[in-house]
């Protein structure tokens, strides 16, 4: 069967034998040709002289065209799985600058506000949090974070436990704002860095802690 716009479509030869799959109609027509005829053939006159003459009515199938349609399904599982790779590649990537990111947001993060552990008013102003020894703590988390960088995508159990820590200091950062959120406009006017600090870490941990938990739950579905 021929449809196409074209007036030069022709019908395919009438033939109890196989059809070449690849026979194509003139200008772009598409063409469907039977495979093999029904269960009566259409031959006339003369008949054959003996049964064993005619092709049996349970032919074979067009071979080259299952052997085409296994290679389209390879080739496109094929791409599929290139498809899926290089998007595995990127995640992990993204996954890996992330922890990194939040690795030096703790470390850089605490020295700058403390200024190097010599900004008394730091940890005066949350000692049950960043004094000396907790803002030491929160760098080593940090250094945590850049171990396990590039082994992160496939760890979801230290993924969850870094969610966690970083819900305990959103936690304590939404307690901070709402007892002592009137010392703001002071520090910002004494020390704005310390001022910014105090009035946004809780925000990015909160980021981060998303982000750990992001990764967490990707992990297990792997």
């Amino acid at each position: 069967i021929c449809q196409g716009n074209s007036p030069h479509l022709r019908a395919a030869p009438r033939d109890t034998g196989r059809v070449d799959s690849q026979q194509k109609a003139p200008f772009g027509a598409f063409c469907f040709l039977a495979e093999k005829e029904g269960f009566e053939p259409s031959k006339r006159l003369p008949p054959y002289l003996i049964s064993s003459q005619a092709d049996s009515a349970a032919l074979a199938l067009l071979h080259g065209a299952q052997v085409y349609s296994i290679q389209v399904v390879s080739k496109n599982t094929q791409n599929n799985k290139r498809r899926q790779l290089l998007n595995s590649t990127a995640n992990n990537r993204f996954i890996f600058l992330g922890f990194i990111a939040a690795g030096f947001t703790n470390i850089f993060g605490m020295l700058a506000a403390s200024e190097f552990f010599t900004n008394t008013a730091f940890h005066k102003l949350s000692p049950e949090v960043f004094s000396d020894f907790g803002t030491f703590m929160v760098m080593v988390w940090g250094l945590a974070y850049l171990a396990v960088a590039r082994q992160a995508h496939q760890l979801p159990a230290i993924c969850f436990v870094f969610a966690f820590e970083k819900a305990i200091y959103v936690y304590t950062w939404v307690i901070w704002i709402n007892s002592k959120s009137d010392m703001l406009p002071i520090l910002r006017e004494e020390t704005p860095l310390l001022a910014l600090f105090y009035s946004g870490y809780g925000l990015i941990d909160l980021a981060y802690a998303l982000f750990f938990a992001w990764v967490g739950i990707r992990a297990l579905q792997k």
